[in-house]
């Protein structure tokens, strides 16, 4: 299952967030229904060309601060806004940021995620994942439960 790094930015720009990055995991099946919902949103569009995103309830994503982060992820995400990493690691319990509301916004070549931390008057969004990254995704087969993929 492929895991997403995806650096963040928030509005108004200068409030302390602690909400540098967010990990979403996209399993063949959710980039499935992504996928779906890309097409309903591309059927929308298809009638009204001034549709820009559609959104969604959605608390996928776990949100953290840099100062969380493990040194190798650091590395690269000085360099890269979206990283697919192999199926990273979590983050230890904890560190992830509580948020009020998650939505998922579909636009027409990609996706993201907006949220607003509890308790602060911010909103955070993710860096995107392109349509095109979950057809890939999409259509690599489903690992089965409690099997690792190093075994036969």
């Amino acid at each position: 299952m492929p895991t997403f790094l995806l650096k963040t930015w928030s509005m108004p720009a200068d409030v302390d967030h602690a909400c540098d990055y967010a990990l979403v995991d996209i399993w063949p099946s959710t980039a499935r229904q992504l996928l779906a919902r890309h097409e309903a949103f591309a059927a929308m569009r298809a009638r009204d060309a001034q549709l820009y995103e559609v959104s969604y309830w959605d608390y996928s994503p776990q949100f953290f601060s840099c100062a969380d982060m493990p040194e190798e992820w650091a590395r690269r995400a000085d360099r890269e806004e979206t990283i697919q990493l192999p199926g990273g690691p979590p983050l230890e319990d904890g560190y992830a940021l509580s948020y009020a509301y998650g939505q998922l916004i579909v636009r027409q070549e990609e996706i993201c995620w907006t949220v607003r931390p509890r308790h602060m008057d911010v909103a955070v969004t993710t860096a995107r994942i392109l349509i095109e990254q979950l057809r890939r995704i999409s259509e690599t087969p489903e690992e089965p439960e409690g099997k690792d993929s190093d075994e036969d």
